[in-house]
Order: structure tokens, then C-alpha cells, then sequence
């Protein structure tokens, strides 16, 4: 089993179960992976311990050079990366 895909499925059942759960509260979370926060209200990036922004995902991802934008451009390139390593992986082991 691919450790990581354990991972990812795990997360996302525990963000369904908090988004499910806590669906009428505030939820602040301390998030790693982008796709955590995407269906969030409000996003506050951190800079130096500092507030950097603090928006919907939408108003910052229509900001290109906004921190969470080029975090999400980073994350994708990167997810892309290891997908194709993966399936690299994969083929060459078939």
C-alpha cells in the first residue's frame, strides 16, 4: 500500500468529518497541505510571524504574486511532480 495515499485519504476523511460536524462553528486550522483550507471562508497567511493576508481563498487566489497564490502554484507543480514520478514508478515496475 502506498503510505502516502493512506495519508490523503485519511485527511480528507477527517476534513469531511470536521467540515460535516463543526459545520456551524469556527474551525481555525493549522494546515499543511493547501487542499485542507480551499473550501475555507477565510484564510490568514502567516509571513514572519506576521499577518501577510487574510481573505477568501478566492479574493487571494485572484492575486497573483499573493503568498497563498504562489503556495497554491507551488502545491500543484508539486503534486504534479510526484504523480508523475509515481506513475513513473509504477510503469517501470509493471
Amino acid at each position: 500500500m502506498n503510505i502516502s495515499a493512506f495519508f490523503l485519504s485519511t485527511d480528507e476523511l477527517i476534513q469531511k468529518t470536521i467540515r460535516d460536524k463543526f459545520e456551524a462553528c469556527t474551525v481555525i486550522t493549522i494546515a499543511h497541505r493547501i487542499n485542507t483550507i480551499m473550501d475555507s471562508d477565510k484564510i490568514l497567511v502567516m509571513s514572519h510571524g506576521e499577518k501577510a493576508e487574510f481573505a477568501s481563498p478566492e479574493e487571494l487566489l485572484q492575486i497573483p504574486d499573493s503568498h497563498f497564490s504562489r503556495l497554491v502554484t507551488s502545491s500543484r507543480q508539486s503534486h504534479r511532480t510526484t504523480v508523475r514520478e509515481t506513475n513513473n514508478n509504477v510503469a517501470v515496475s509493471a
